[in-house]
């Protein structure tokens, strides 16, 4: 009987704080999905008269929008598939204004009927980057890749649910099954989602039919039951700042190399430049901006190894890399509130920049494009 009590206690109290999430998500959906950025960033997706060409797994920016807006794209011409993290939609002081390395680029390329779609996930690490960039060569004439690979998301692991169904597609699961680390990840994703549900099941199975019916009829009546992805998201960076606050870890904290998951990601790049090798594509990779006038939060030597990694394996497969380390300048970065921070206090953002500084980071790049005449098809 105590133990009854006790369990309903706790069942209680979780259903309390899962409902107050809710409501707090529901309250102010605009921020929802942009809550890991801070009120000194927005989050940024421009289109061309409502044709998307800037996409995530945000609920309101899916990428299914883009696929739409562009698979009739013509053969003739380049399409670009430019894939980051979220310093490709983050913009830090947005009241100075809006503008993105994408909007940009996609203006440029398309004097000359060329386009370019950004698929930009916040801490897109490089085994999620392998998977996303195949299903969108599964859907899209895609015919260049341009990969922001970041070291700092080299210490992040595993496929995300927002992902996972991209492995139940049979071009992508043939195309990961002829690669070496793509086998691996089949076999550690591709039959069973993070909560242990086989994504094997055909769409029409009858235990799916009844779970889909009971999920509506539960969103109808707590419209939190609807928002599990965004509350669970944001659940794991509230963690994520509550151990950052007692351990006193800061965005000037050195983030030391983790061997395995750095292995791991490695692993799966060189997967993705062989893929990219087969299908005849042009690929070029940078290692993104970070702020120069702050001390950085890596090993310095680590971090020169990663670049260095990644330059001697685009060299060996024949694809292009560019340091773009120093491209902003110090003045167009910012800062994250106190209030989003991971400390409490006012911190500085190594991450994202205001809108001028895409302009130098996009600048940077189409200036790469000219030099290697890189949109010139093979």
């Amino acid at each position: 009987m105590k133990n009854l009590l006790s369990v309903s206690i706790v069942l209680i109290i979780s259903l309390i704080i899962f409902n107050s999430l809710g409501n707090a998500v529901l309250d102010n959906e605009d921020r929802a999905q942009e809550f890991a950025l801070g009120i000194d960033n927005t989050a940024f997706f421009p289109n061309d008269n409502g044709l998307a060409y800037h996409c995530s797994d945000f609920e309101y920016f899916p990428i299914q929008n883009c696929i739409d807006s562009f698979e009739d794209h013509s053969s003739d011409n380049s399409l670009v598939i430019y894939t980051g993290n979220s310093q490709l939609h983050g913009i830090n002081q947005p009241e100075k204004g809006l503008n993105s390395t994408s909007k940009i680029l996609y203006e440029s390329l398309q004097k000359n009927k060329n386009k370019v779609i950004t698929v930009s996930i916040p801490n897109l690490n490089l085994q999620e980057q392998l998977v996303l960039n195949i299903y969108l060569a599964s859907k899209l004439p895609v015919t260049h890749l341009l990969l922001a690979a970041s070291f700092d998301n080299t210490r992040e692991t595993s496929i995300r649910e927002s992902i996972l169904p991209a492995l139940k597609d049979q071009f992508v699961v043939k195309e990961l099954d002829k690669l070496t680390f793509g086998k691996k990840i089949l076999q550690t994703y591709g039959e069973k989602d993070n909560s242990g549900n086989d994504l094997s099941i055909e769409d029409d199975n009858l235990q799916q039919k009844v779970e889909k019916i009971l999920d509506r009829m539960l969103t109808s009546i707590w419209p939190a039951w609807g928002m599990r992805e965004r509350l669970r998201y944001r659940t794991i960076i509230e963690v994520y700042q509550f151990r950052n606050r007692v351990f006193s870890i800061t965005p000037n904290s050195t983030r030391k190399k983790i061997p395995a998951r750095y292995s791991d990601n490695m692993k799966s790049m060189r997967s993705l430049l062989e893929f990219a090798s087969n299908k005849n594509l042009k690929v070029l990779i940078y290692s993104p901006p970070i702020r120069s006038d702050q001390k950085l939060p890596y090993d310095l030597n680590e971090f020169q190894q990663y670049k260095d990694d990644v330059r001697t394996m685009t060299n060996e497969l024949g694809f292009e890399f560019a340091d773009l380390q120093y491209v902003v300048p110090p003045e167009y970065w910012g800062y994250v509130d106190d209030t989003n921070s991971n400390t409490g206090n006012v911190e500085v953002d190594f991450m994202h920049f205001q809108g001028e500084g895409h302009a130098f980071l996009a600048s940077e790049i189409l200036q790469i494009f000219d030099n290697i005449k890189w949109l010139d098809k093979k």
